[in-house]
């Protein structure tokens, strides 16, 4: 399972390019083409591993989070339901990428020689919406001569029973 913190996500334009605009962003009640759903936490979540392979050739979403800011939010949980492990990640960013390994094709071998198969691996990174420097209603990604970046992103790893 994989639950979202979001106010809406960026657009697709194209199965590879984000939408410019957030304020157009998918809502959750059409997400269910996608596998996402809203539950009433307004969150975005899906069970990426039964419904990877229906949303279209994988996930490759960007969400705008309910949440940026100076100090780090919960943006996103993935839960494995049978081994209980878990990941939160925490930001200060104001996106979150969702990433589902589309493009791996089992040519790779990880531990112990373990091939990485079509959507083999979940991805989370997070940063700035797509196009920013070229869209005066996000916040920006420009970093003038003098001025310090910092942003705050945390992993957290736990087993839940």
């Amino acid at each position: 399972m994989c639950w979202i913190t979001r106010s809406r996500s960026t657009p697709i334009a194209s199965p590879h390019q984000q939408r410019a605009d957030p304020n157009r962003g998918t809502e959750a009640r059409s997400w269910h083409a996608d596998g996402f759903f809203r539950d009433g936490a307004d969150r975005a979540v899906c069970r990426c591993g039964r419904r990877t392979d229906s949303a279209g050739h994988g996930y490759d979403h960007n969400f705008v989070l309910n949440n940026p800011g100076k100090t780090p939010g919960l943006a996103a949980r993935v839960q494995e339901p049978r081994s209980g492990r878990s990941m939160d990640v925490l930001t200060t960013q104001p996106g979150l990428q969702l990433y589902t390994g589309n493009w791996l094709d089992g040519a790779a071998a990880g531990k112990g020689g373990r091939r990485y198969p079509r959507y083999g691996g979940v991805c989370l990174e997070t940063g700035h919406l797509p196009d920013s420097p070229n869209q005066p209603g996000f916040p920006s990604a420009v970093l003038r001569p003098g001025e310090t970046y910092r942003h705050h992103t945390l992993f957290s790893f736990a087993t839940v029973s």
